[in-house]
């Protein structure tokens, strides 16, 4: 086939290297240099578009028309190419509809593609230059750029020339200032750089700085610098804008009785420095990180849609973040232009390979989604691939939780309002009138009573008071834990109740907070009789076999036995509740990464694992594997008959090589093993395991908050990040004594 055919651009004819001609740009030259630039020189749409732009301003600016700035012309550029892809998915179609639509576009391909200033008209100070645009605004153009107007050239020529004179005047006058600045700060290593900033901020008020008049030659400029690191960060993590920061600095300075007059306290100058002081602070905490001795990592990361930095459009920002040995470390937040597995994993090594990781990386911590584990496609079996080596997969444990507790809620018929369950709604709309001291417990329902036996209950009223008092990353997890003792009419405390909080999809935990809140208040809040059983089974279903495994879902050594019991737990449930049974089994079934023969080794560091079965287990290291895949595939009831050491054979080992853990300790009875030094390293560092995604979970949360905060710059926005991440680190507290160090 000729290579011209195959190039022809549906509607177009033919791409385009440039614009060219004596009229301003046209829909159809826009839109041809645009593919030019997306298939030709390989570049995505929203650089396409700007290169586009920058090129049909030159003859707009030829024509002497102000334009409009230049984001708006992009999205322009962008609505145009999304109208013709829309027209391009029907193209097939044959109808009159389709075929008007297609008409309508090509007549439109010859009309203006008009980025003209919005009072363009009123701006233009020549009749002429008006004129023009009103004809190029017409139906096909009409008129020409002809010919040149000498008076007005030599007019114009005369005043870019005192505009450049005037420009670098000033430039010299503000340079010498500013290299005073950076031999203060110490800065001078990075003074061309910074220059250029400061140059290219100079060129936006080029009108301005030709009509100024300096009444004061010899002003007097304040030389004394105060701008530390740590002040930088204080001002990003609080995200005080370069103007306001010298709003609150001169009024510090003028409280603590200070000369403002020799400060040097200008927007230019604390932007300047702000943007220094981010660069070195950030580039210390790379060198800081490489010259660390840090070992077999675990690699998190966590995709979440937020608008571009630099538009409306929407982009994919994914935090990566490392932890190893008790460190947690972010390596950067990048956006994606899509957020499939083959970009994430593209972006994940990029970063590893910048931060000099990509050898030491073991194990990978992600949420369960198709996109992360699609068998070929997914992000960590891409991962893998480009490692050329096999790594432990420790999936996100409350991830996993959060959709065994969603498929307990699905079956039921519950309405759903907006983003939640209408019941838990109007749960939080009548509150007010809940009289909080007439609740019930659980135990005086019968059904509850039949489900939860004596025994069940001492154990979870043990296990909840044993828990209570530990430190939880969140308040929701100690208020689940206290309500789960007042349902049992186990609390020790007096009984305050928390408001309901917010409540959306992502957020299961709240759900199960919810549902026990309105059990103990049942004979007040008005419910129906589906609404009444649901409520009741679901309880039912977090007291007895839910609890537990949640609250300890984050503790690496008891994740596979925990498992393996929830499997049993919810297959026995089936006894009370067929319908919670099948749902959870069924999801839980896509879900047992946790036992697997290499995960299984987190086991041998569990203290709830009885010593004769940790005797089996270490028996069966002598075993060969049967299954080379690392995903179990295995009827759900069949697992009810396992015990963790059928889980156990020779490719558990490679657990204790890939973490570096010495198996002497083997060798012993277990009931030695905690006297064994080995034995204690090997359980610090399963300890310091990382089995939950709450790490880049944080970080998600941190680019939405800075995401439209300080700066519309990439480079700049991920130093932002990583100031205000190692403040938070050093400055977490607010008492006066912790932070004067």
């Amino acid at each position: 086939m000729d290579t011209r055919a195959s190039e022809k651009i549906y509607l177009l004819e033919y791409d385009e290297s440039q614009i060219v001609g004596s009229k301003l740009p046209s829909n159809g030259q826009v839109l041809k240099v645009l593919f030019y630039n997306m298939r030709k020189v390989k570049l995505d749409l929203r650089s396409s578009a700007y290169l586009v732009i920058k090129e049909a301003e030159i003859l707009w600016n030829k024509a002497r028309i102000p334009v409009r700035q230049i984001d708006r012309s992009v999205q322009k550029v962008e609505a145009l190419y999304k109208e013709w892809k829309n027209l391009q998915k029907t193209c097939k179609r044959s109808t009159p509809l389709q075929k008007m639509r297609e008409d309508q576009f090509i007549k439109n391909m010859n009309n203006l593609f008009d980025i003209a200033h919005g009072n363009a008209l009123d701006l233009i100070k020549i009749e002429e230059d008006k004129e023009f645009l009103k004809n190029q605004r017409k139906e096909g153009r009409p008129g020409a750029m002809v010919g040149c107007d000498r008076s007005l050239f030599e007019k114009e020529k005369r005043r870019n020339t005192r505009i450049e004179k005037e420009v670098i005047r000033k430039g010299k006058q503000d340079e010498e200032q500013f290299q005073v600045f950076l031999t203060a700060n110490d800065l001078s290593d990075n003074t061309e750089e910074l220059i250029d900033v400061y140059d290219d901020n100079t060129d936006d008020n080029t009108d301005q700085t030709a009509n100024c008049r300096f009444q004061q030659k010899n002003r007097k400029r304040g030389i004394k610098h105060f701008i530390t690191s740590k002040l930088v960060a204080t001002l990003d993590k609080c995200k005080v804008s370069d103007r306001d920061a010298v709003r609150i600095l001169i009024a510090a300075a003028e409280a603590l009785e200070h000369d403002i007059s020799t400060l040097v306290i200008s927007k230019t100058s604390i932007r300047l420095c702000r943007k220094q002081i981010r660069s070195e602070t950030a580039a210390k905490l790379m060198t800081d990180f490489k010259n660390s001795n840090i070992d077999q990592i675990t690699v998190h990361w966590d995709g979440k849609i937020l608008p571009s930095i630099t538009g409306n459009a929407k982009v994919d920002r994914l935090p990566v973040v490392i932890t190893t040995d008790g460190i947690e470390h972010l390596l950067g937040v990048p956006a994606l232009s899509a957020g499939t597995g083959k970009e994430q994993t593209y972006a994940i090594l990029e970063l590893l390979k910048e931060w000099n990781l990509t050898e030491k990386v073991e194990a990978l911590c992600f949420d369960t989604t198709a996109t992360n584990t699609g068998r070929l496609q997914g992000t960590c079996i891409l991962l893998e691939q480009h490692l050329n080596r096999e790594l432990l997969y420790l999936p996100c444990r409350h991830h996993i939780y959060e959709l065994l507790l969603k498929s307990a809620f699905a079956k039921y018929d519950l309405k759903l309002s907006g983003p939640s369950l209408d019941i838990f709604q109007r749960f939080k709309k009548n509150w007010p009138k809940i009289n909080q001291q007439k609740f019930a417990s659980g135990m005086v329902d019968k059904k509850i009573n039949l489900a939860l036996n004596k025994a069940e209950q001492d154990q979870l009223a043990q296990f909840a008071h044993n828990y209570i008092t530990k430190q939880h990353p969140r308040a929701d997890y100690k208020e689940l834990l206290e309500l789960s003792l007042i349902f049992l009419g186990r609390n020790t405390e007096p009984v305050r109740f928390k408001s309901p909080g917010a409540i959306h999809h992502a957020r299961w935990m709240a759900k199960a907070i919810y549902t026990i809140k309105i059990f103990l208040f049942r004979h007040q809040f008005l419910m129906s009789s589906d609404e009444a059983n649901a409520i009741q089974d679901i309880s039912v279903f977090i007291l007895k076999i839910y609890l537990r495994p949640w609250i300890e879902a984050s503790i690496a050594a008891k994740a596979p036995l925990n498992d393996l019991n929830f499997i049993k737990n919810i297959i026995k449930f089936n006894e009370l509740n067929e319908i919670i049974s099948n749902e959870v089994t069924l999801k839980f079934s896509n879900h047992l990464l946790y036992l697997t023969p290499e995960a299984a080794g987190l086991s041998f560091f569990d203290n709830a694992v009885d010593l004769g079965e940790k005797r089996k287990m270490v028996e069966n290291l002598k075993k060969e594997q049967t299954n080379e895949n690392k995903r179990i595939v295995t009827n759900m009831n069949e697992l009810n008959q396992n015990n963790i050491s059928d889980f156990v054979n020779k490719k558990t080992v490679s657990f204790f090589e890939r973490f570096n853990i010495q198996t002497n300790f083997l060798k012993l009875d277990p009931s030695k093993w905690h006297n064994d030094s080995e034995f204690q390293k090997g359980m610090n560092i399963v300890k310091n395991l990382h089995v939950v995604n709450d790490t880049a979970e944080r970080f998600v949360k941190l680019m939405e908050e800075y995401n439209a905060a300080l700066t519309k710059n990439e480079e700049e926005k991920q130093y932002i990040l990583q100031t205000v991440t190692e403040y938070r680190k050093k400055y977490g507290s607010i008492n006066k004594s912790d932070r004067c160090a």
